[in-house]
Order: structure tokens, then sequence, then C-alpha cells
């Protein structure tokens, strides 16, 4: 723990009878003080105790351990979440989640192991109600295996950023024990002096730990080993105190190991924290034959700290990645390891160690510490963070094209007083080192987010159109959301900017109100091409707006020159959702086809395909990749540029010679960087932007007119035409790159006065200033 921190531990109240518990009290221990408060009792009632301590000794942090009994009965588990959201209030709370219940987990077996009349169907909808309420309200949880991350996100739709992953810690027993004299043992656990092999069993006697199986099993065990002994250590589970079924099932535990093995099963009872060393000391071997795995197994972690072989049901597989460390749970299957075991020589038993000690890493407190600590610093960070500016756009969907106008607004802008809304914040929050919330999972948090920020950016792409079939989205979704965000964002009196945006379709009545709509309401656009702008100026001609162009454009470009002989290694930038969707298979093959064709012109010719996007659509440019190269007979001479992100941008454009580009953005970077290209028109973005640049003879419609003929043949006279087209792509960079500062000067704008002016006056400066930048434009 850093030296500036102090902890607290508020804990429940110790029970010296059933009906009485003693008053609230105070210890100290070590130094630097640990402070212990015991102030509520395990009941509803407890979690207002609880709040009111919070509330009066105003943690600047308090992190909750959570099982499903830990708190009370029942009605604790539906009041615990609502109780986190009350806390947030007066802290930051972090809740660790000891148990992660998958719903298919749950059926009659389940609640039976557990010794609960509630139908399963009602326990099952509990789970789903408590996880989605906590996953709302707790800004931060822990689990201890990704198999639980993984629980959370597909069962209970918890975004994956508000989930840390942390292992059970793993005390280091072995010098502890070490010395400790055997037969002293033997006396204090009870152990007959001729035993044999020791087998261990240890924790809280529950129907899903499966000890009547171990039983069962170490009985035929001692059949072939009788001086074999099963040394369990543990108690009947307080939970289930005052249940007649769980009584018999204790009862009939006892009475079971009687009949098949009596006196080798030793009931040594509760162990005690001093005496945990000794116990994994004693053992030759833990076993785990558990039913279900719904938590990371703290005796599993004695095992590891003190070195102790072990064996675990297959359950438990996650959590035990060794095939040899594990039964089925069949009839004879334990048995067959128990003798197996029995057989091995102490040096054999000791090689069994050995893969724990690669866990033992893994799991030590430090390490667990550590990772704790920056849990604790990230969930401050997460819930105190200033939002001033809230970027929105199509920012985490793994598209290189989105990230790069993320990228350059975010060089522009304070980033510590940034919040990006992302489809994946964690992996915006990695790629760009800014904080992000989740665009649509967290609608609390962005809407949290949203009210505090005094001026929303959204930036890059067609911001305004009707949304393909093909994506299985509501077409209106995003003119909705734009207009939605404008009109709150005017009526909460904030700044709401629209930063190098384009019009696409926008065919339909409703679609061109609501884009006519927003920019009247927006306080500024500016657009990255002259159709969009033209648009604005005719159908909302008092909206705030002016001609910029491509945030891609504030890029410095390498400019090369090259002889068309040069030109060995051709780009592909495929895409899915183009405009005719029913060609695509067509299209797919004819351009196979056609890279067939290039690369029979030349033996040192190679292809080079560029995934713009590499995850978040299932359908993604990896794919369509590898179904170009279904239909490419020497695909030996082709590869995907994988990992390929902003970073490899420069690596990958100074190494191509020709581009044959479908995404908008690979044909934008190649004109920035003079790569003489072959547009691919799947959308009309692309077919606007050659219009911009003037190369509409260098595009081809994706549609049932395209062929690998007709490819092959604008391909060839792009080659014969050359050097005059990487002039003329030169030229107009340059025209570009120099209207791209107009964006760059508003961005910068926004920088300084989010630092130095409320929001009111910002809107004053940015209308001041509109005339201005189209006065720039005209200029230029």
């Amino acid at each position: 723990m850093p030296p500036s921190w102090t902890l607290t531990i508020l804990s429940d109240r110790k029970h010296t009878r059933s009906d009485q518990a003693t008053p609230p009290t105070t210890e100290t221990l070590t130094s630097p003080p640990i402070r212990i408060e015991r102030c509520f009792r395990k009941s509803s009632l407890g979690f207002v105790q609880l709040l009111l301590a919070i509330r009066r000794r105003r943690f600047d942090l308090v992190h909750f351990q959570h099982e499903t009994h830990l708190y009370g009965g029942p009605l604790s588990m539906v009041l615990f979440p609502f109780f986190i959201g009350l806390v947030r209030r007066y802290t930051v709370p972090v809740v660790t989640l000891h148990h992660v219940v998958r719903p298919n987990q749950v059926d009659r077996t389940f609640a039976h192991m557990h010794h609960t009349h509630i139908p399963p169907i009602i326990i099952r909808w509990g789970y789903v109600i408590f996880y989605r309420l906590l996953g709302l309200f707790a800004p931060s949880i822990i689990v201890h295996d990704n198999l639980f991350k993984e629980t959370l996100i597909q069962e209970y739709d918890i975004p994956s950023e508000h989930i840390v992953v942390i292992p059970h810690g793993a005390e280091d027993l072995t010098a502890s024990v070490a010395t400790r004299d055997k037969h002293a043992l033997f006396r204090q656990f009870n152990i007959p002096q001729d035993a044999g092999t020791i087998f261990g069993f240890f924790g809280y006697f529950t129907g899903y730990k499966g000890i009547e199986f171990l039983l069962d099993e170490f009985g035929k065990h001692a059949r072939k080993f009788p001086k074999s002994v099963l040394l369990i250590g543990g108690m009947p589970n307080y939970v289930h105190d005052g249940k007649t079924s769980y009584s018999s099932y204790v009862h009939d535990l006892h009475q079971r190991a009687e009949r098949t093995v009596p006196g080798r099963v030793i009931w040594y009872g509760a162990v005690q924290d001093t005496h945990v060393g000794p116990f994994f000391r004693l053992i030759d071997c833990l076993v785990l034959p558990y039913r279900l795995c719904f938590a990371s197994s703290g005796p599993l972690s004695y095992a590891i700290g003190s070195s102790t072989p072990f064996l675990a049901s297959e359950a438990l597989r996650p959590l035990v990645p060794y095939d040899g460390l594990l039964f089925p749970l069949q009839s004879g299957a334990l048995t067959e390891k128990l003798d197996a075991f029995s057989s091995l020589t102490p040096l054999q038993r000791e090689a069994l160690t050995s893969p724990l000690r690669d866990l033992r890493e893994g799991h030590r407190w430090n390490a667990v510490a550590g990772l704790t600590i920056r849990a604790y610093e990230r969930s401050r960070e997460r819930t105190t963070h200033q939002t001033d500016i809230l970027l929105v756009g199509a920012y985490g969907q793994q598209n290189t094209g989105d990230e790069l106008l993320l990228h350059q607004c975010l060089s522009l802008l304070p980033r510590e007083r940034c919040t990006v809304a992302s489809s994946q914040p964690s992996l915006t929050e990695d790629q760009h080192h800014v904080f992000s919330v989740h665009s649509h999972k967290r609608l609390f948090s962005l809407l949290r987010h949203f009210l505090r920020a005094r001026i929303v950016v959204v930036g890059g792409g067609d911001q305004f159109k009707l949304l393909k079939r093909s994506m299985n989205r509501a077409r209106y979704s995003l003119l909705l959301r734009c207009f939605l965000l404008t009109l709150f964002g005017r009526v909460l009196q904030k700044s709401v900017l629209f930063i190098s945006v384009g019009i696409g379709n926008v065919s339909t009545f409703t679609a061109r109100f609501l884009t006519i709509r927003t920019l009247q309401l927006a306080t500024a656009v500016s657009f990255r091409e002259q159709e969009s702008y033209n648009f604005c100026r005719k159908f909302a001609p008092r909206a705030h707006a002016f001609l910029a162009a491509d945030l891609a454009f504030l890029n410095t470009a390498t400019h090369r020159h090259k002889t068309p002989s040069e030109t060995h290694l051709l780009g592909i930038a495929p895409v899915f959702n183009i405009d005719h969707a029913e060609q695509y298979t067509r299209i797919t093959q004819e351009t196979g086809k056609a890279i067939d064709s290039f690369l029979g012109m030349n033996p040192k010719q190679s292809a080079l395909f560029l995934p713009f996007q590499t995850g978040f659509n299932a359908h993604n440019d990896i794919i369509v990749s590898n179904e170009m190269l279904a239909h490419v007979g020497q695909r030996h001479r082709c590869r995907i540029a994988e990992p390929f992100g902003m970073d490899r941008i420069d690596e990958i454009y100074s190494s191509i010679d020709v581009l044959w580009g479908m995404r908008l953005h690979s044909i934008i970077l190649a004109c920035l960087y003079a790569i003489p290209f072959v547009a691919l028109i799947y959308d009309v973005k692309v077919k606007k932007f050659l219009e911009e640049i003037d190369c509409t003879s260098w595009g081809i419609t994706l549609d049932d007119s395209f062929s690998s003929e007709k490819l092959f043949a604008l391909h060839t006279e792009l080659v014969n035409h050359f050097a005059d087209v990487r002039h003329h792509l030169q030229k107009q960079a340059e025209r570009l790159m120099a209207r791209a500062q107009i964006n760059e000067e508003l961005l910068m704008d926004i920088a300084k006065d989010v630092e130095d002016l409320p929001a009111p006056e910002l809107n004053h400066i940015l209308r001041a200033r509109t005339p201005d930048f189209n006065h720039h434009h005209t200029a230029s």
C-alpha cells in the first residue's frame, strides 16, 4: 500500500450469541495503522449502518467484497447494487465478486446443492437482475479469472472496461511450516501414526464442492491402499443454519464415511488461521471435487502458495490449465487418480509441484497488491474525471481511418479534460491514452459525462446519412443521435461542433429534415468536401458552416518520386458494406481475378491487403481479404498487413507503389502520400472525394457493370500516366492540407477556450470566427 494511503476495514460486529451482537468497536493494528471498525450487522439494515459509516468518514475509496450471502439473505442481494449506487454519492466504490454464476448453471441440481426451495427460474433471473444492476451502478468490478470476466460481458452485458481481473492471492506458506515435525503435525490433526498417503479436503461442506463424491471415491481407493487417510478441514456452512435438509446432508456425509472407510476419514473441523500452513504442509495432496466453477477457489490458492500437489475436477479446468491434474466426475475416475498418486515415489510427487511454481508467481500477494492499487487508482480516475470536452464519433470500432481522425483531434485538445464515447472504451483508452465511456451500453454513464461537458465535438466521417441495411441497424439511428445530441446540447447551453464531416445518403424527407435541423442547431460545422458544404449553404443557409478538409490532411506526408517501372507492390484496401450488397460475392471474385492479372504481369510484383477495419464488425476487412484471396491463383505472392493500425500507416504507405482502394481513408492517404490509385466506389462519399480532388477518371463503381477486365484495364491506364497522376495528387494534397488548417485553428480555439472561458462565450467566439473561416477558404 502506498505510504500516503491509510486503510480502514469495515467489518460486521462479532456475534456472541445468535440474537446478540457486540456494540460498534474500533481496533488499530500494525504500523502504519490499519483501523478495524465493526460497524454493521449482516442484514438489510446493515447497509444503512455501512452507509452512515462511509458518509461519516468520507473515504476516498471503499472496496467491497461480495459473495451471495455475505451481507445477509436474498434481500441483501437485491439491495446491494442500489446500495453501491448510493455509496457513489460519497466516495468511489470498488466491488470484488467472489461468485460469478452463469445462467445455464442454475437448474434443479443447483437449487438442490444449495438447499433452497426457490424455483431455478427465479434464482436465474435473480442473478441476471443482480449482475446487470451492479454493472450499472459499480464503476469498477474485480473478478479473479478471465472466465468470470467473460461471463459478466457475454451473459450480463457488463462493459469490459468496468471489469478488472486480479488473481486470487496465494500466501507463501512453504517457509513458515517447512521445519515443523511431521509427528507433531500427526498429533495436532489426529492422524493415525500408521498413515500412508494423506489426502486433504478444505472448506465449507457445500453441495457444489462434491464432498460426497470424494468420500465414495476415497472408499474405493482405501480398499487397495488401506493406510491412506482423508483429512477434512472444514465445517458446515453457517448460511444453512436451521435448514433440516442441510442438517440431514451433513449427517449423511458422516454416515457415508463411517460406512465406507471407518477410521480413515478424519473430521478435523474448522482450521484456524494459524493452522492453515501446517494443514497444507501435512497433507500430501489436496482434492477439489467441485461440481461447478463459479468462483476462484481459496483452497486452490493455499495449495499453490504451499506447493502442495492437488487434484481437481474438470469443472475447474478454466482455473487449472494442466490435464494431468484433472479428473472427470465419473465413478472410478478419481479413484484411479488417488491410486496413481499413492503409488508415486517422493521424488515423483515433488515433480508434480513444478506447475505450481509458475502459477505461484502470478498469485503472490505482492503482485496482487500492485494490481489492486492500480485498479483503485483507475477507478478514482474514472469516477472523478473532469469532462470538459466530449468527443463523439465512430470510435472504438477498430477502424484505422476513424481512429486517425480521433488521434488528430486529441493531438490539439487538452487530452486530460476530454472524454471519448467509444464502442470499446478500454481499447480507446489503451490506444489514445484518454478517458473513455461506452457509446451505447452504459447510457447513464454517457449521459453523466454529456451533462458535465461544456463542449461536444462530433468528429469525422459522414455523420449525416441513412445507414445501409447490411449494417443491421436502424437506418435513421445516426441522424437521430446527431439531432438529439445537438438539440439537448443547445437546450443545456452547450457548444456542439461537427468537425470535418460529410453528408451522405439523405434521400428521404425525414433524413433531410433531421440533417437540416441539426445543421441549424449546431454551434459550428466544418465540412470535408465541397458537395456537402454546398448542400448546407443551400438548405441551411443560417448554419454556421465552413469548408475545410478531412482531418487526415493535418498529417505531413513524405512525397516520393517514382517512375512506372518501379511499381511492384500493389496495395488493396477492401470493404464489406458496399452500396450494391447483392453484388458483393461477384465483386469479390472479380477483384481476385484482377489481382491475378496484376501478378501475372511481372514475377517481381506482389500484393498487400490493407485491412482498415480489423474487428468489431463480424465481417471485417481481414475476412474480406481472405475471401478475395480465395480467387487468386498466385496467393503465395499476396499477404495481409496484420496488424494494421495508425502506427503503421507511414510504414505501409511508404512501401506501396499503387493502390486499389475501397475504404475512403485508404484513398485519402494515397492522395496525401501521392500514390496513384484506382478507387473502387462502394459508397457515395468515395465518389464525392474523387470529385473534390478531380480524379473521377480513376474511379470505378462497384455495381453490376464491374468486372476484373474493367478494373485491370483502368490499372494499366493508371500506370501509363503514373508520373502525371503523382504530380496531380501532390498538388491536391497541398491544397487540402492548407484547407485542413481551418480544423486545426478551430480545435486549438476550443482547447484555449476550455481553459479560459465559460461555455456561453465560446458560442459567441465560434460564431464570430465563422465568416473568417469562409473568407480563408475563398482566398485559398
